[in-house]
């Protein structure tokens, strides 16, 4: 029998993210977490496992294994799929593959993220919204003349948390004025839909080499 009670504060977050990665036991979380490297900084981890296990090698989380429990970050940096994310903030509650979520953070340099929602049998139902995102900071590779635009936007998913689909995203939003200086190409207004896979723009202008 396992009755297994753990209270922890300022732990690590890359013990915990490699726990979560090796062992044995955590092999159905770990069919559902992302690529998670280069963790900075201390959680504050609540964790409860209880059940009956006749073989180790045969751990069902959720009818031989019970786990509860709480993650609650305290400004952690980490990148998670090559996306590098600072100065993440909030909690997240799971009870088996159960997951419900309330994150914010920053990404790269000028970009705010809140993720609510949560995670039932594999399906998610999250909504991620930014108050002021820089999409420089994930396009300069492809975009290399676009300047800094800044956008506020709500996205909503709802779908398979293992394959992701498209059509399954709703997304609106507008860019934001900004006052940086023009160097290529700059847009300064806008609103964009993204709905059944087909996205929409409208009223979008700016600038190219100081030209309207």
């Amino acid at each position: 029998n396992i009755d297994f009670d753990v209270r922890s504060e300022g732990q690590p977050l890359d013990i915990l993210v490699k726990t979560l990665k090796d062992s044995p036991m955590l092999e159905e979380v770990q069919s559902i977490i992302p690529d998670i490297k280069d963790c900075k900084n201390w959680i504050d981890l609540i964790l409860k496992l209880t059940g009956k296990l006749p073989n180790i090698y045969h751990i069902k989380l959720g009818e031989n294994l019970f786990a509860e429990g709480d993650i609650c970050f305290h400004d952690n940096d980490l990148r998670l799929m090559e996306v590098p994310i600072k100065h993440l903030f909030g909690g997240i509650k799971f009870k088996n593959l159960d997951v419900d979520l309330d994150l914010n953070s920053t990404i790269g340099k000028d970009s705010r993220i809140d993720i609510v929602g949560g995670i039932r049998k594999g399906i998610a139902n999250l909504v991620m919204s930014s108050s002021r995102l820089n999409l420089c900071e994930f396009s300069r590779e492809m975009f290399p003349e676009l300047d800094d635009c800044f956008v506020k936007f709500r996205a909503k998913y709802q779908g398979d948390v293992k394959n992701i689909r498209v059509k399954n995203i709703e997304c609106s939003g507008e860019v934001l004025r900004n006052d940086r200086p023009i160097s290529n190409i700059k847009i300064v207004g806008g609103r964009f839909d993204l709905s059944n896979s087909c996205m929409s723009v409208r009223d979008f202008n700016g600038f190219i080499k100081q030209h309207p």
